[in-house]
């Protein structure tokens, strides 16, 4: 009896698995897109701390998709199994038939998420180790004007919303702030693990990418310096302990580092980011969920975008009234899907879908808040409008095809502007990377022109060949490096 009821259970848990993987396929191409493998290693990676606070709604569809469903369908799949073969359900045969089947599944499933590729054994490729450029700490610019540093990445924001029919283009016409001399960055493409917040900040601020790492990346499982640079990613306390970011360079040069974000930033170990690069002063909804009277209807149990942008200001006017250089960061939510409206947003009610009202929510405060900043401080400050990826493509995505985007043949790249006195850019391309050098040009802390695995966007006497570099950096990026892993080798 015990052995038919062990039986039993493992038929049911291969049944499970091979239904539970079709599911988990679905739900990731439902609510993130065409992603890989990579992204749910790096997900492991770095925990699921603040995951459930940060978005209710995609854990929801989880349980829906992933647990729910597979059980109910692996249990009836046995049920009919058992009323069809009855007492040779549980013969050696058979059950081996259904793992050969479901383990056909399971590899199907895994293989839309490119789990092969991904965890394919390579050579230690030097494309990183060939192309970084380090920065010199001990390079002082005592004698240098340095101008403030606004840095402002806007959650999943194009650059064809601007453009698009479907969105009020007066209200969006208003984010070329032409009115304060701003500039579009050159076509501001997303590359391989910059299609993910942290991913976006780290290419950006760091000059590299965020890739997996550790004993979770199967990658590694035969690189021979494995022992070497694992550590335990639930229990970290360094965050790229190696790399010298803008945060570090800011702080080396008297700068006041600020974050603001609505949301939580233990989500993707955000706050050991900033809190180990040079962010010495981080606000999210932990500080926000203490005010009162403070609309707080954000993607991940915060506040809205315009709430973000008042403390913002409040922020800067302080460190100005002190006379200290300041870079005051800030990350919106608002756009994140489903989409969540701003109830105080003067125009929430556009359009009858709260995607699109989030937009032009997040629009309008983020219009308001630049045109303050200019009218108060002028041209003493350098500022950075990006977002921080393209809108997945998504299930979401397709029911809004016809308002996202402007033509599916059309390429899209992300939101960009530059509201800085050096805006001749010297390049109709950029990548996410190409940010770490061009902020630190524009408040005259200069580096050169090439810091990390960016190039300047700004006018320079160098002569380079950037399409076949970006070629290069799309080939290569993903691949196995011993330099990359470097960079998280504990202190």
């Amino acid at each position: 009896m015990y052995k038919n009821i062990l039986k039993s259970v493992f038929l049911i848990s291969i049944i499970f698995f091979g239904i539970f993987s079709i599911f988990f396929y679905l739900w990731i191409k439902r609510y993130f897109g065409d992603i890989e493998f990579d992204l749910i290693l790096i997900n492991i990676n770095f925990g699921l701390q603040g995951l459930v606070d940060a978005d209710d709604y995609v854990i929801n569809k989880f349980f829906e998709y992933c647990i729910y469903a597979p059980i109910i369908i692996s249990l009836l799949i046995f049920v009919v199994q058992y009323r069809l073969f009855k007492k040779n359900l549980l013969n050696i045969k058979l059950i081996v038939l259904n793992f050969i089947f479901f383990t056909i599944v399971s590899i199907f499933s895994l293989e839309k998420v490119n789990f092969f590729e991904n965890v394919l054994i390579e050579k230690d490729n030097n494309f990183l180790k060939d192309n970084y450029v380090s920065v010199d700490l001990n390079r002082s610019f005592e004698d240098i004007n340095k101008k403030d540093l606004i840095l402002i990445y806007l959650e999943s924001f194009e650059e064809n919303y601007l453009v698009n029919p479907a969105f009020n283009n007066e209200i969006m016409q208003k984010l070329n702030f032409l009115n304060y001399y701003a500039k579009k960055t050159p076509n501001f493409m997303e590359t391989k693990y910059n299609n993910f917040t942290i991913g976006a900040i780290v290419s950006t601020q760091c000059g590299i990418p965020q890739k997996p790492v550790g004993i979770f990346d199967t990658r590694l499982i035969y690189n021979e310096n494995k022992l070497k640079h694992q550590r335990n990613v639930f229990g970290m306390k360094n965050f790229l302990p190696n790399a010298i970011c803008l945060g570090d360079i800011l702080k080396d040069n008297n700068y006041q580092n600020t974050l603001i974000y609505s949301g939580d930033l233990s989500f993707h170990a955000m706050d050991i980011f900033f809190s180990t690069h040079g962010y010495e002063n981080v606000i999210d909804k932990n500080y926000f969920q203490k005010k009162e009277n403070i609309p707080k209807n954000s993607w991940s149990n915060g506040v809205n975008d315009s709430v973000v942008f008042e403390k913002a200001f409040e922020e800067i006017t302080q460190y100005k009234e002190k006379n200290e250089n300041y870079n005051i960061t800030i990350l919106t939510t608002d756009n994140h899907f489903p989409g969540y409206v701003d109830p105080t947003c003067e125009n929430k009610d556009l359009s009858k879908d709260d995607l699109i009202n989030s937009i032009h929510c997040t629009a309008i405060s983020l219009n308001n808040f630049i045109s303050k900043i200019y009218n108060e401080f002028g041209n003493s400050v350098s500022i950075f409008i990006l977002g921080d990826h393209l809108y997945p493509i998504n299930d979401i995505y397709n029911d809004h095809k016809n308002t996202l985007a402007v033509d599916e043949n059309e390429e899209r790249t992300i939101y960009g502007r530059v509201l800085s006195d050096k805006n001749i850019f010297n390049r109709s391309m950029m990548t996410h990377y190409d940010f770490f050098p061009t902020i630190l040009q524009s408040i005259n802390l200069n580096y050169g022109d090439r810091v990390g695995l960016g190039y300047t966007i700004f006018e320079t006497n160098v002569s380079f060949d950037y399409d076949a570099y970006y070629k290069k950096l799309e080939d290569n990026i993903y691949k196995i490096s011993n330099f990359y892993y470097d960079f998280w080798k504990q202190k």
